[in-house]
């Protein structure tokens, strides 16, 4: 298996995941976006399942070689630091649902749910995947009140945690999309200890009822 991740990110956390026999794909950095996020994965590069992936049109040359195997789609937004510049790949695919403020989403992302005939959601927040910790096809995590209505609305399970308690360096906060990912169907490899927010219980707890178990 392998996982795309910030350049950015401690090598501690790389001898981590190789435990759970995981490659790591480091990001490349787009000078158009600002620091904090210039190597955010969720900025750049969408999986759209399988083996298929839409990034950033500077960035792939990179992602053509560092996966090989891969189908590459080179997207037609490039990437720039003024919001909403630098929102194009940051929707969030939810089991059958996309969820992003759809006025800006990369044309081959919107398109590509759009012919899926999943159901297409708009939602004020632009970063909506930043904003999303995804449990499952049917559960997520979020720090935006907004996504976390929308998607109990459609039958999503979601709980919604203060993005006040999520680090982000050069932010006032984080994101819930920052706190970790799904190595795994049953697994979520989290960076950083939760039990260091007033949340941490609740996470872990929604996660376990989910069927999901948690490694910091």
């Amino acid at each position: 298996a392998k996982v795309i991740v910030d350049y950015r990110i401690n090598p501690k956390s790389i001898e981590k995941l190789s435990e759970f026999g995981i490659d790591v794909i480091k990001t490349k950095k787009i000078d158009g976006l600002y620091e904090s996020v210039c190597g955010h994965a969720d900025m750049q590069i969408v999986h759209l399942g399988k083996n298929t992936f839409v990034c950033e049109p500077s960035v792939y040359d990179y992602y053509k070689a560092q996966m090989p195997e891969a189908k590459i789609i080179k997207g037609k937004t490039l990437l720039s630091d003024k919001y909403p510049s630098d929102i194009a790949y940051n929707g969030a695919a939810i089991g059958n649902y996309f969820f992003h403020n759809l006025k800006y989403t990369e044309s081959t992302v919107y398109e590509y749910y759009k012919s899926m005939c999943g159901k297409l959601i708009n939602v004020k927040q632009g970063y909506t995947k930043c904003s999303v910790c995804i449990i499952s096809g049917n559960a997520i995590i979020t720090s935006d009140r907004k996504i976390n209505e929308s998607a109990l609305m459609y039958g999503i399970d979601s709980v919604c945690i203060n993005p006040k308690e999520i680090r982000l360096c050069g932010m006032s906060n984080g994101f819930a999309g920052g706190i970790g990912g799904l190595i795994d169907k049953n697994t979520l490899a989290v960076n950083g200890d939760v039990f260091l927010t007033s949340f941490g219980a609740e996470f872990i707890g929604f996660c376990e009822k989910h069927g999901v178990s948690v490694i910091p």
